[in-house]
């Protein structure tokens, strides 16, 4: 190796010192965010619900004065904070069930599936009992290799 290709490699492992460094201390910080943002949440939910004015939908809005309205980093000004109330519909399928055995629609209103699993002991059972090779079982494993970055 010359002696340029050394001082090269050699700047860009300092280089890539400082960067792991930065992820490591970001990632520190990202986990101290996330807690926080996980305590300061349910205080602004209660204190909406408890004194935000009721819009529409169910939602509570606390609107601050114009005073204390601010720009975040991104630059959206922001006026006060909304609790949301989300509502998802699911069927119930055991009432759904209670009804329609009531109603005589079982049949109509349910369907039996059947899925069908591969059963991954019995492959090593058929290869220890000689009817896989090892070469046939092998091909059928599929490997996926994912990189991640962890500490020492």
């Amino acid at each position: 190796m010359s002696e340029t290709d050394a001082k090269a490699e050699a700047l860009e492992l300092a280089r890539m010192k400082r960067l792991y460094r930065q992820y490591k201390s970001l990632q520190y910080q990202a986990k101290q965010i996330e807690a926080r943002l996980n305590e300061l949440k349910p205080q602004l939910l209660a204190y909406a619900e408890a004194h935000g004015e009721e819009a529409a939908n169910g939602h509570r809005d606390v609107e601050l004065d114009e005073s204390d309205y601010f720009v975040d980093p991104s630059g959206k000004t922001h006026t006060g904070w909304r609790r949301e109330i989300r509502v998802s519909r699911t069927i119930n399928e055991e009432r759904a069930r209670e009804l329609a055995e009531r109603k005589g629609i079982v049949a109509d209103l349910f369907e039996k599936q059947v899925v069908e699993v591969l059963v991954q002991e019995n492959l090593y059972r058929f290869q220890q009992e000689g009817l896989l090779t090892n070469e046939e079982l092998d091909s059928l494993i599929d490997v996926t290799t994912t990189p991640a970055l962890k500490g020492l």
